[in-house]
């Protein structure tokens, strides 16, 4: 698949936040576009959906909607970062306008819940989508490590490793692997393979990443077995596994399995290519950023390592 490419972020470029997903206090996002504003000298604006609420939903899908193509179709807007994930990003998918957003490749910006978006917007139009830090980011109070890394790639600097060589990765099977790379938070890529065949992803010869918060042993146990079943761990070339944190376990006895022991029964028997755990994104400070659909080349040799093997944007900064 030939990537349709944005252009990379400039000192000129508008930013537009929209909210997809949950709702969060206008006061806090106001708060979060004076600091992107002082500090990192961004022109970023609130789309006035921002401040609807429907329950802990930033108004209705179908205002959600509406905010999303007016966005994408402003054409004095570059880029679209995402106020929050939470839930309910998924029903956004069949009201979008693919055919009017395939047509002015523009930056998507955000995570967790925004994972649907992004590997949607990959799979329908070739634009690649970059899972990372959400408009909380900027806040005064963020601790969130990784703005200024965001900022850096979405600036066009992308021949640097993705992830820091010096971290604790744990490697399970080493290897090498290349391909594009998909993937974000692990239900929203088990609710896109059970979505059907419009929404599905498209495993094959891929790099899978996936990371997830405050999930039951027991669950992610069934989406990794589901995920198993589809067949997908024999199509993908490599799986790099996030932060999993607040893991839980509310059997009426113990489960007995780690993370780690469910990676070894599901993965490791039909995944002949490198599997890593513990890379540094998902719901932590230090949540590098990736673009989905980008071609790469892990490594898993004694040192891990991530690389894009080509710009994710029509004219990346040299």
């Amino acid at each position: 698949m030939t990537l349709s490419k944005p252009k990379a972020l400039t000192s000129d470029s508008h930013i537009m936040v929209v909210a997809p997903g949950g709702w969060s206090e206008p006061a806090y996002l106001e708060q979060c576009v004076q600091n992107a504003q002082e500090r990192y000298n961004l022109r970023i604006t609130l789309h006035p959906q921002c401040y609807l609420r429907e329950g802990n939903s930033a108004g209705s899908t179908a205002d959600k909607i509406k905010a999303f193509n007016e966005a994408w179709q402003d054409p004095t807007v570059d880029a679209i970062f995402t106020a929050r994930g939470g839930s309910r990003s998924l029903h956004l998918l069949d009201g979008l306008d693919w055919d009017m957003i395939r047509q002015q490749p523009k930056i998507l910006l955000g995570f967790s819940d925004v994972t649907v978006l992004l590997n949607t917007l990959y799979k329908q139009t070739s634009i690649p989508g970059f899972h990372g830090p959400l408009l909380s980011m900027f806040h005064p109070d963020s601790t969130t490590q990784t703005a200024r890394e965001t900022l850096a790639l979405l600036r066009g600097h992308w021949e640097d490793p993705l992830f820091p060589l010096q971290h604790n990765f744990t490697t399970l099977r080493p290897g090498e692997a290349q391909g594009p790379l998909i993937g974000g938070n692990l239900c929203m890529i088990y609710a896109l393979s059970a979505a059907g065949q419009t929404y599905a992803p498209i495993w094959q010869d891929k790099i899978l990443l996936i990371e997830d918060i405050d999930e039951d042993i027991r669950y992610l146990d069934r989406m990794l077995g589901a995920l198993r079943l589809r067949g997908v761990f024999k199509q993908i070339k490599g799986l790099v596994c996030g932060q999993f944190t607040g893991i839980t376990d509310t059997s009426t006895y113990p489960f007995g399995r780690t993370f780690e022991q469910l990676i070894i029964e599901h993965v490791l028997p039909d995944l002949q290519g490198p599997v890593v755990l513990n890379a540094p994104f998902g719901h932590t400070p230090g949540n590098y950023p990736f673009p989905v659909g980008t071609p790469a080349i892990l490594k898993a040799n004694g040192q891990v390592s991530l690389h894009l093997t080509e710009s994710p944007f029509a004219e990346a900064k040299k």
